[in-house]
């Protein structure tokens, strides 16, 4: 009877539990779906003047036609691949700049993209979508830590409102719609998807520290002014 008792008990629990992920799920969805029908229109926006012109005109890096041709550009130029960064605008001081690993995505991006500013923007827009997703799941992490008694529904509720919130600020809104900012975007993703592992992963602390260190690391040397968040973590 008591094996009985817990096995039903036990049953219960599991049926909660997916009760739940799968209510976590649908949140989840609905606050993507509502993302996305938020910027859909702005996938079809033509090439605006500042930089969004580079990929078009070939100012930066070349548009590959074939992997073949991506690698061999890769061997030629390696780690010596330099760039002068300004903002005339603003300022007369020029950087000199090596991303070599951003580089090699931007060619990957500009190789699948090709001269089409529509696939530019659907691809800026499906990492946003993905990055939201991710900042649900870490909202809701945080209230449970924060706010643990409060009603299940409620919290969903309250999580997809600032989502939607985030996903839509102005900041990520100038970053998504930017043509060339999608190696940015890239890497501000895997940064999510960093502190989503740092706060819910389950593995051993070994593996964990492997895996922060690989995407975070991949994350950086994209863009690298990313090394900045260990310290806010």
């Amino acid at each position: 009877q008591k094996n009985n008792w817990q096995a039903e008990l036990y049953g219960k629990d599991k049926k909660m539990k997916n009760k739940l992920i799968d209510k976590t799920l649908v949140f989840i969805s609905i606050t993507t779906l509502a993302v996305f029908l938020f910027y859909f229109h702005t996938v079809f926006y033509g090439v605006k003047a500042f930089d969004e012109i580079t990929p078009f005109k070939e100012t930066h890096l070349p548009v590959c036609y074939s992997l073949s041709e991506m690698f061999e550009l890769i061997s030629l130029l390696g780690l010596h691949l330099y760039f002068e960064a300004s903002n005339t605008l603003y300022s007369s001081i020029i950087s000199m700049r090596s991303n070599p690993l951003g580089d090699f995505f931007v060619l990957l991006v500009q190789f699948i993209c090709r001269k089409h500013p529509v696939n530019y923007h659907l691809y800026s827009l499906i990492l946003h979508l993905l990055s939201t997703a991710f900042i649900f799941l870490i909202i809701k992490k945080v209230s449970l830590e924060l706010s643990p008694d409060i009603k299940h529904s409620t919290r969903l509720i309250t999580v997809s409102l600032l989502t939607f919130l985030w996903a839509t600020h102005p900041v990520n809104i100038e970053s998504v719609l930017l043509l060339t900012n999608y190696n940015a975007v890239f890497s501000h993703t895997l940064c999510i998807i960093t502190i989503y592992i740092y706060l819910n992963s389950t593995l051993n602390p070994i593996s964990k520290s492997i895996v922060l260190f690989a995407i975070f690391s991949l994350a950086v040397f994209t863009a690298e002014y990313l090394f900045i968040l260990p310290f806010i973590l």
